[in-house]
């Protein structure tokens, strides 16, 4: 990281510093990827009142993910659903719990040289609070793998 002895030492005592540090020798930076990724998607969303208090929120996004000119192009089209329940206790708070898959592309293969999707899900659930309050409200999510 520089100093005596090293191939950058910006100064030699740190009593003599005026803030002025000269820039060290930079090696180029490396082509990490090369190539073009095209993500197109589209989404519907409802929200149904089962009962005065009770929200049924569905809904689902289609993507198509393409990547080319890698040296391995792969393309995936996904549908990826959410559920929740929102649940009006009073003015002040609303209890929630929610369910949806998280799409993540891949590059694993399987057997037959197939991509293999590995999607994730996210469960929450809590009970914030409106907009405007100030205290805090309680709230929990877990994200992972199915299995």
């Amino acid at each position: 990281m520089g100093g005596p002895g090293t191939g950058w030492n910006p100064f030699s005592s740190y009593l003599d510093w005026t803030g002025n540090i000269a820039q060290p020798n930079w090696n180029p930076l490396a082509l990490a990827s090369q190539g073009t990724i095209t993500q197109k998607a589209g989404y519907a969303a409802t929200r149904l009142s089962l009962a005065d208090p009770l929200k049924l929120i569905l809904g689902a996004r289609y993507t198509n993910w393409k990547s080319e000119g890698e040296n391995d192009d792969r393309e995936h089209k996904v549908t990826t659903p959410y559920a929740g329940l929102v649940y009006d206790i009073n003015d002040t708070y609303s209890a929630y719990a929610s369910y949806t898959e998280i799409f993540q592309p891949q590059t694993a293969r399987g057997r037959q040289g197939c991509l293999v999707r590995q999607p994730a899900e996210r469960l929450a659930g809590g009970v914030p609070h409106r907009a405007g309050q100030r205290r805090p409200g309680h709230q929990r999510a877990d994200h992972r793998p199915p299995g």
